[in-house]
């Protein structure tokens, strides 16, 4: 049984800070002993304040758990593109991180809308050959439309970038 959520305070033996929550994924037997657990978020001895990493969605295959969330810091020694980007991971059943990437748009210098530069991961699906990820956006990624888009994209099963598709939103 795998389960992906955020999480503050005490993970295991290590302490996540007071002001910041870590992305959390487990795995729990049938009777609900926990095997292994990771979270990723704000690095030891960081400065943070209210950072926040969070895993919503997850999907299995036959050998790796993908998880897919959102984040408003840097994590895993990237930096954060806009002000807020989605993240995938994919890990082995036994728990490995096999790989970790970023969804983000910058924030451009003299942004008079810095708010617009957001990505929300929603879903997160998987086949033989493919990984599919949907979501929102305050991004303009389309067009010249400023305000929420939604976007589906495909991945190949080591994260590379096969195509997307995104649009306005209906209002």
């Amino acid at each position: 049984l795998f389960s992906v959520g955020t999480t503050s305070g005490q993970v295991g033996d290590e302490t996540v800070y007071e002001n910041a929550s870590n992305y959390l994924i487990t795995k729990r037997s049938a009777d609900d002993t926990l095997i292994w657990y990771d979270h990723i978020g704000a690095p030891k001895g960081a400065d943070v304040f209210y950072s926040s990493t969070v895993a919503n969605s997850l999907a299995l295959s036959s050998s790796h758990v993908f998880v897919a969330g959102t984040k408003n810091q840097g994590i895993n020694g990237e930096s954060l593109i806009g002000k807020q980007d989605g993240f995938i991971s994919k890990y082995t059943l036994d728990g490995t991180l096999v790989w970790l990437k970023h969804v983000g748009g910058p924030i451009q210098s003299g942004d008079s809308m810095p708010d617009l530069n957001s990505y929300y991961m929603q879903g997160i699906a998987v086949s033989n050959d493919a990984l599919y990820v949907t979501g929102s956006s305050d991004n303009t990624l389309a067009s010249d439309y400023i305000g929420s888009d939604y976007f589906l994209f495909k991945y190949d099963l080591d994260g590379t970038l096969l195509w997307e598709v995104h649009g306005p939103l209906a209002s």
